[in-house]
């Protein structure tokens, strides 16, 4: 897959096979009860959205409450795909294709997908080596 900035073309590397999706799940997770890396971030499968609430301290200046970090398909059960960010202290969010499976056992989204790399602002390759291939988020209020 080849993405571009309007500008130069970035070859991505190609996601390994997905693991088949459970059958779906009557719960229905607080969209506000979730972390992810240390933030408070709200998941919203109605708006196919999540957004940080409150980023944690080490993330001050660089994401401000509201700031997408994914948007595309969320779903409680089964496959979910769309487009995340990542952030950069001065820079706008680079974004990057991600999907994983909710586990509705504990309540966790795992989303992969080849991060980017940058040099300055500017995206110049995508990695599975990237801090941002993985991000997981858990649900952190239950019965």
């Amino acid at each position: 897959m080849v993405v571009s900035d309007g500008k130069r073309h970035v070859l991505l590397p190609p996601f390994p096979p997905l693991p088949k999706a459970g059958p779906a799940d009557p719960f229905e997770p607080t969209p506000e009860a979730w972390a992810h890396n240390g933030s408070g971030v709200k998941v919203d499968p109605k708006s196919g959205t999540i957004t940080y609430m409150i980023p944690k301290p080490g993330l001050k200046g660089i994401v401000k409450p509201g700031a997408v970090i994914f948007e595309g398909g969320v779903r409680t059960s089964g496959i979910v795909l769309g487009t995340a960010y990542a952030f950069k202290q001065g820079c706008p969010p680079a974004s990057y294709p991600v999907r994983g499976v909710y586990s509705h056992h504990n309540e966790r989204l795992t989303l992969t997908g080849p991060g980017p790399k940058r040099d300055g602002c500017e995206v110049v390759a995508y990695s599975w080596d990237s801090p941002h291939a993985k991000l997981v988020f858990e649900y952190v209020v239950g019965d």
